[in-house]
């Protein structure tokens, strides 16, 4: 029988639920996800915070995408 970890939700948890992380057996921490703006997503860009990777703004989460570099494997 496979016990549930604590603070672990049955389904997918909705972004405007906060979510419950224990940090002790007397405390919790809750933890919401960050909305950026546009502006905030420009200038983190502008500062070269995402000069190493290909990323998107999509419904204001900042999303890494794959790289557009096509690997080439060659056979002898």
């Amino acid at each position: 029988m496979t016990q549930a970890r604590p603070g672990a939700t049955s389904g997918p948890v909705r972004q405007d639920e906060p979510t419950e992380m224990p940090t002790d057996t007397s405390q919790k921490e809750v933890l919401r996800p960050r909305h950026w703006t546009t502006v905030e997503y420009h200038a983190l860009s502008d500062a070269g915070f995402f000069d190493d990777e290909r990323v998107e703004l999509p419904d204001g989460e900042i999303w890494t995408l794959p790289s557009q570099k096509k690997r080439r494997f060659f056979t002898p």
